[in-house]
């Protein structure tokens, strides 16, 4: 199974061995004044054959904020490095805090050919300033992996911070040692510019930090009118341009391996994640034949990359690649197996010394561009923006056949069988009947208006699902002019109720875009399926 298919599980708090694998803030729970700061650590501890962790902390914005570690502005506010496992070793795929929405993002990877670690230490470290008085809660997730891609099951325990009336009158720095401590310093309050996120609600997590969901209004404020097509299918790459110097242009044919290269394989996914957690890719024409176009901005140091390849009804294939081979010999023409075709022994090898990167599931489902820069969680919105609102999602909660494409190997289709208002939703995936390799998907086009100062997109389903490292949900930004991914999001939910998500779209203020939605079952296992309702995309402050 294709590497760029698994999701790791991520494993909350609960009861269990003493010596079991830990992920912890140290200290778990301080108290300071306003304009003090305090260093909570983020250590993994009692762990084996760590290669990378993906970490995130919701915060009270409101509360505390986040002081930025290295100083420079100009790649915004991001949190100290640990040493568990040490970035040296490999590199620093996500590195942020976001004083607005009040989350802490840190993902952290080896790379070839460091080895796995074990035992305990400090992932990352955060610096929190108090800014008012209360308490803010500090909750944490985690996923870890070892050198398989394998996921670590861990229990995962967060904490909070009190800030009390008064303010700071003396400074104090304590020395940093291995034992977290507080850090007493008199710091002014400095005001940070939100950057452009991609913001996701999920109603399970933490209650911080609270943004903006507005009133809901059943006649939508902006009208239009839209015939959806009902055999539409998702379209190919568009045609290359020439490459600049630096840049690698792969290019090649996806066929079918057991009958040979005249029988090629239409719409077939071609993806390239690089070192930078950079993931690139292009879908096969009819014809088989794509181009995949590599920016050097996008290789960076890199001498490895991994490729990724998977079409209905085939075996993905995965394979790591040196970067100088694929630079000496850039067609690459790639063979896959149909689901049951017992393949015969693989003739292509891993490079020497090559290991299998570390991929959470960010780094397998989006990459930084359009303006949006991490998908980070938040919790149940509140507030409300200045300005006049605008409901742009067409027919959203699927009452009536209008605005919505219904695309994909396995057709989704308006269901009467689950509803979260109304009568109606819209069923991507398969409910029931036999499990085929397929992507079910539906998209409307929005046009988001120039000018903007609030964009937020924000949807509830209800997954038929169990954990599955093939089976997906996504959410996807694609360019309405030739369905190009700007950004794309992957996860699992077992939780079989009315779930909840919001992505903050600011970023493409000014742009006509597709909002996508939809399942992938990966045709081994169980069937997978979810029901989607009152999709809204809400923006405000425009002209």
């Amino acid at each position: 199974m294709s590497l760029v298919m698994v999701a790791c599980i991520l494993v909350t708090a609960s009861a269990g061995i003493a010596d079991s694998t830990q992920v912890l803030l140290a200290p778990a729970s301080g108290v300071v004044m306003v304009g003090q700061t305090i260093a909570v650590e983020v250590r993994v501890q009692n762990v084996t054959n760590l290669y990378g962790a993906d970490i995130r902390v919701n915060f009270d914005a409101t509360k505390v904020q986040v002081q930025d570690a290295d100083g420079d502005s100009g790649n915004g506010v991001q949190i100290e490095e640990g040493n568990f496992p040490d970035p040296a070793q490999g590199f620093v795929a996500q590195n942020s805090a976001n004083n607005s929405t009040g989350q802490v993002r840190y993902v952290v990877a080896l790379s070839a050919p460091a080895p796995a670690v074990s035992g305990s230490g400090v992932t990352a470290r955060i610096t929190f300033l108090a800014v008012a008085p209360g308490i803010s809660p500090l909750n944490l997730t985690a996923l870890l992996s070892d050198d398989n891609a394998q996921s670590i099951p861990a229990t995962v325990t967060g904490g909070q911070i009190t800030v009390s009336a008064g303010t700071a009158t003396r400074t104090a720095t304590a020395t940093r040692t291995q034992t977290p401590v507080m850090t007493a310093t008199r710091t002014a309050t400095r005001t940070e510019t939100p950057v452009a996120t991609a913001t996701r609600t999920a109603t399970r997590t933490s209650t911080w930090p609270p943004p903006f969901t507005p009133t809901r209004t059943r006649t939508p404020t902006r009208t239009r009118t839209a015939t959806p097509t009902a055999t539409a299918t998702e379209s190919g790459p568009p045609t290359p341009t020439r490459t600049p110097a630096g840049d690698l242009m792969l290019s090649g044919v996806v066929y079918d391996a057991s009958v040979g290269p005249s029988r090629r394989i239409g719409g077939a996914v071609v993806s390239v994640l690089t070192c930078l957690g950079r993931l690139l890719q292009e879908e096969a024409g009819p014809n088989g034949a794509y181009s995949l176009l590599l920016p050097a901005s996008d290789l960076g140091p890199c001498t490895l990359v991994t490729l990724f390849t998977w079409a209905s009804g085939y075996q993905s294939l995965e394979e790591d690649a040196l970067l100088a081979d694929l630079r000496a010999q850039p067609r690459l023409d790639i063979g896959l197996y149909p689901v049951g075709f017992v393949t015969p022994t693989a003739t292509r090898t891993r490079p020497p010394g090559a290991h299998k990167v570390f991929l959470p599931l960010t780094l397998r489902s989006y990459r930084q561009g359009a303006g949006i820069l991490t998908p980070t969680w938040t919790a149940t919105p509140t507030r409300t923006p200045s300005g006049v609102q605008e409901q742009l999602i067409v027919n959203y909660s699927f009452e009536n056949n209008q605005a919505w494409e219904l695309v994909g190997g396995y057709r989704p289709d308006y269901s009467w069988s689950r509803a979260r208002s109304g009568s109606r939703s819209m069923r991507l995936g398969i409910v029931s009947g036999d499990n085929v390799f397929s992507y079910s998907s539906t998209r409307q086009t929005v046009d988001i208006p120039a000018g903007v100062t609030h964009a937020a997109l924000s949807f509830h389903y209800f997954p038929l699902m169990r954990w599955d490292y093939g089976d997906l949900l996504y959410f996807c930004v694609l360019r309405a002019a030739d369905d190009r991914v700007l950004y794309c999001d992957y996860w699992v939910e077992t939780n079989q109720a009315w779930n909840s998500r919001a992505y903050d779209l600011l970023g493409y203020a000014g742009q006509r875009i597709k909002v996508h939605f939809g399942v992938k079952n990966d045709g081994l296992g169980g069937v997978s399926a979810a029901y989607l309702d009152d999709v809204e995309l809400w923006v405000a402050g425009g002209q």
